[in-house]
C-alpha cells in the first residue's frame, strides 16, 4: 500500500508543468523523480499475484517491456501537454526498472551481474545531470556573475563551445564557440540555467572576442519561462544585434532595455530561462570567444 500510494502521488508530477517551482526544484533532479518511480512500479508489477507463478527471467521481461510501453506512453502524451518528450527519460525509466526487478533475483551470481549491470547504467545515466547539478550550486554561488569559464564544469551551462586557455578576457579561459555556416537556430549557443534575478542590476554585460579581420555580426537574445509558454514568439523576447569587430568587443546593456524586449509585456527578470548568442546566414564558418557574463549594478 505505501508503494501504491508513492505511484499515485507522483503520477501527476510527469504531466503538469513544473516551471513555477524550477528555482526550488532544479530539473536535473527530476532525472532521479524517473528512477524512483519507475523503480518502485518495477517493485509492485514483480510482486502482483497474476505473475508470480511465472519463472524470473519471464516475469522480468514482462515487467521491463511493460515499463517501456509505459514510458513511451507518458512521453507522447508530454508532447500534447506542453512539455517535450525525451528519449533519455524513457532510458531512465528502464534503468530505474531494472534496479527495481533486480531485487527479486536469487542471492548469488544472478542478482549480483543484475545489480551491478542496473547501478552501472545508472552511474552513466545520472552523471551528465549530477555533474550539470553541481554546477548549478557553483553558478548561484557566483552570481551575479553568470559565466567566466574559470571553473571545471562552466561550459556546461551552453550548449555549444569548449574552454579555451588560448584567450581571455578575465582570468585565464573563456569559451571557444564554433559557429557553421547556416541559419540560426542551428548553430550558435545558448545558456540554459542558473540565471538569478536581475531585477536589482542595471546592465548585462559580457565580452566576445572576433578573433578574424573581418567583422562579425551576431544576434543576442534573452528570453524569459514565459516566452516558452507563450509559445516562443520572437515579439515575445528580447533581441538584438551586435557588430563584432577584430579583438575583444565589450557589450553593456541596460538591464531596462532587456525588461522592456517584448512588444506587449516586460520580461520577468527573477525567471530568465535563456541567453541565446547565434548567428543568421554565415558564409562560412566562424569562431568566437565569450567570457565575463555578469550582470552589475
Amino acid at each position: 500500500m505505501p508503494l501504491g500510494l508513492f505511484l499515485i502521488g507522483i503520477l501527476p508530477l510527469f504531466f503538469i508543468d513544473l516551471d513555477r517551482w524550477v528555482g526550488a526544484v532544479p530539473p536535473e533532479v527530476h532525472a532521479l523523480g524517473h528512477v524512483a518511480f519507475f523503480g518502485v512500479l518495477a517493485l509492485v508489477l514483480m510482486g502482483l499475484p497474476v505473475l508470480q507463478q511465472r519463472r524470473f527471467a519471464q516475469r522480468a521481461v514482462l515487467v521491463l517491456l511493460f515499463i517501456l510501453a509505459a514510458g513511451i506512453a507518458v512521453e507522447v502524451a508530454q508532447g500534447f501537454l506542453g512539455r517535450s518528450p525525451s528519449i533519455r527519460d524513457v532510458g531512465l525509466n528502464l534503468v530505474g526498472a531494472m534496479a527495481g526487478v533486480s531485487l527479486f533475483a536469487r542471492p548469488g551470481v544472478q542478482r549480483r551481474v543484475l545489480v551491478g549491470l542496473a547501478g552501472a547504467l545508472l552511474v552513466v545515466m545520472l552523471a551528465s545531470p549530477m555533474l550539470d547539478l553541481a554546477d548549478r550550486a557553483v553558478a548561484q554561488a557566483q552570481f551575479p556573475i553568470l559565466a567566466e569559464f574559470e571553473t571545471p564544469l562552466e561550459h556546461r551551462r551552453w550548449s555549444n563551445g569548449q574552454p579555451s586557455d588560448t584567450i581571455a578576457r578575465a582570468g585565464s579561459r573563456s569559451l571557444r564557440i564554433e559557429l557553421a555556416p547556416g541559419a540560426w537556430p542551428s548553430f550558435g549557443t545558448h545558456m540554459q540555467r542558473s540565471f538569478g534575478d536581475w531585477s536589482e542590476y542595471a546592465y548585462l554585460e559580457l565580452s566576445l572576442f572576433n578573433p578574424d579581420d573581418e567583422s562579425l555580426r551576431v544576434g543576442l537574445s534573452i528570453r524569459d519561462r514565459e516566452h516558452f509558454r507563450a509559445g516562443r514568439s520572437y515579439r515575445n523576447r528580447y533581441a538584438t544585434r551586435l557588430e563584432l569587430d577584430r579583438g575583444w568587443n565589450d557589450v553593456r546593456i541596460p538591464i531596462a532595455e532587456i525588461r522592456d524586449g517584448p512588444q506587449e509585456r516586460q520580461l520577468d527578470l527573477n525567471q530568465i530561462a535563456e541567453l541565446a548568442i547565434f548567428t543568421v546566414d554565415l558564409e562560412g564558418p566562424r569562431v568566437v570567444f565569450l567570457d565575463r557574463v555578469r550582470v552589475v549594478e
